[in-house]
């Protein structure tokens, strides 16, 4: 498509084909109705030169389309029959017009050949049209030492490598794209190689790789854009040192302003959900966004317009306007700078195993949930994006979970995680109270709690003890089983009773109520020792 009033057209037009010594430089106005133009290339219809690879045999017909051209007149018209698969380059040294007529022209695949589908000599110049195809099998489409001026067509590369479909080369080499469609998926769509080449663009699209961008220039090649539709915002890495991204600065004399730079048509951007606040178009100098959004469905997202920019024709919704820098003009001559909505959708994303971490957990009595879901470093809402339910996430052994998408989520993952035993080290017990002297084993079972929750003799641990029967420091060996693990010794004392002794003393013989328990045996005994010393020391 073209945005150029029709006066502007003619300017860039006439400069750039016709005239390319006659250039404007880089940030002068382009030449105006003042100065008598030369005349613009237009096809002769009286030189018609049909081309019929096919061999029907019509009259004026050619079996190749090189015959064709060592036969057709200055300002004359190939017009092709069929398609045209070449083994060899077409070099052109006339001024001629290529008719595709929806016709492919597909050029050689070694540079043996050619480097090139068509080259350009200098001096001399070429226009296609007519809805057809010319596509580079091997380094580039089209070479443009000469001029070139590209209407209706499509321009294209399937090869490797990161040749330019279209490359521009020498003081006058120049290229006018004025509705073709120059696309290229390796490399740029168009590469000025020399200071002095001349791009020009009216109209139509491109769209080179998204490493190299849509144009690479350097900074002495001048640059015009009044029209068309780019793919990429301006990204400086796509360029070698020495060479500008997108658009070098140029001149139009149209309302009264310079554009500066030929930003990028903002459309919007079809999303993912990836947890994270995002915009539905692409970020670029000369505009702002605002309307993030980041939950799946259906959003807006507006574009605001920096200072200094403009729209290059009306934009509405995802429209195939320009931006443009302005640079000086009067204000009104900026009307195109309304803030424009896009509507994009955001989609779910369906969940992955590499999104899940569920570390290893140690026992604590309580339901263990250590499952979390991230994309990138964004981590995902549960009851929001995910659902998760566990199994078996108490006891020490091996538990499971189950993660099933929710609202910004689809589909459903599950793992496993391993609960380990609690160090016995780790659980509170309770102070062993001192014991009385019995004669007999003494096992106080102690208590025990791990964070709140309360241990069970049996089943979280088992008891065993050490010098529990005299007075003195008794131990309790305390095991850890089922959900514990590791030992632990606690200690209590066992002190001698008071009531016993006293007893003896006032009676003279053992108090006790059963003779025959262990208790009784030792009073008796104890008894029985005191009355042998009273005794012997009666008969000293």
């Amino acid at each position: 498509m073209s945005t150029l009033n029709p006066k502007t057209r003619r300017t860039v037009a006439a400069g750039l084909v016709v005239a390319l010594g006659l250039m404007a430089p880089v940030g002068a106005a382009v030449a105006d109705d003042t100065v008598a133009p030369p005349p613009v290339l237009e096809p002769q219809a009286a030189s018609h030169v049909y081309v019929d690879v096919a061999g029907t045999g019509a009259p004026d017909t050619y079996a190749t389309i090189q015959e064709a051209l060592q036969n057709v007149s200055e300002d004359g018209i190939i017009e092709l029959a069929s398609d045209v698969e070449m083994s060899q380059g077409l070099y052109v040294e006339k001024d001629v017009s290529l008719d595709l007529a929806g016709h492919s022209v597909v050029g050689p695949t070694n540079a043996a050949y050619s480097h090139a589908a068509i080259q350009v000599s200098e001096g001399h110049s070429l226009t296609i049209d007519g809805g057809g195809r010319v596509t580079g099998r091997h380094e580039h489409a089209i070479i443009a030492i000469g001029s070139v001026m590209l209407g209706d067509c499509t321009i294209d590369r399937e090869a490797e490598g990161t040749y330019p479909s279209i490359m521009v080369t020498g003081t006058a080499g120049s290229a006018v794209i004025d509705g073709a469609t120059i696309v290229n998926t390796n490399g740029p769509a168009v590469k000025l190689i020399t200071d002095g080449s001349t791009l020009g663009v009216t109209g139509g699209y491109l769209e080179g790789s998204s490493e190299f961008g849509d144009v690479i220039a350097p900074e002495g090649a001048s640059v015009s854009v009044s029209g068309g539709i780019f793919s990429q915002p301006v990204r400086a890495d796509w360029c070698a040192p020495g060479y500008l991204p997108r658009m070098v600065t140029y001149d139009v004399a149209d309302d009264g302003y310079t554009v500066g730079a030929a930003i990028a048509r903002p459309t919007a951007v079809r999303r993912t959900f990836d947890g994270t606040a995002q915009f539905g178009v692409e970020e670029s100098e000369g505009y702002a966004l605002s309307g993030s959004a980041r939950d799946a469905g259906t959003h807006t997202t507006t574009v605001t317009l920096a200072d200094g920019y403009a729209w290059e024709g009306l934009l509405e919704g995802e429209s195939d306007a320009l931006l443009v820098q302005l640079r000086g003009g009067d204000a009104e001559s900026r009307e195109n700078t309304a803030p424009v909505e896009l509507t994009w959708t955001m989609d779910p994303r369906a969940l992955d195993p590499s999104m899940a971490t569920a570390p290893d957990q140690t026992f604590t009595g309580s339901a263990l949930t250590p499952l979390s879901l991230t994309i990138g470093d964004a981590e995902l809402v549960e009851g929001t994006d995910y659902e998760v339910s566990y199994a078996d996430n108490v006891a020490a052994g091996q538990a499971s979970w189950k993660a099933t998408g929710k609202g910004n989520c689809t589909g459903t993952i599950e793992g496993t995680f391993q609960v380990a035993p609690a160090d016995i080290a780790d659980v509170t017990f309770g102070d062993i109270a001192d014991q009385a002297f019995t004669g007999s084993a003494i096992e106080p079972a102690p208590t025990a709690t791990l964070d709140g929750y309360g241990l069970e003799l049996g089943r979280d641990y088992t008891v065993s003890y050490k010098n529990n029967v005299q007075v003195g420091e008794a131990t309790v060996v305390v095991s850890g089983i089922g959900s514990f693990t590791g030992t632990r010794e606690l200690t209590f004392k066992i002190v001698a009773s008071e009531a016993a002794p006293s007893a003896a003393r006032s009676s003279g013989t053992p108090k006790t109520a059963d003779p025959t328990s262990t208790q009784g045996l030792a009073q008796l005994a104890l008894a029985g020792l005191s009355a042998l010393g009273l005794g012997v020391r009666r008969r000293r």
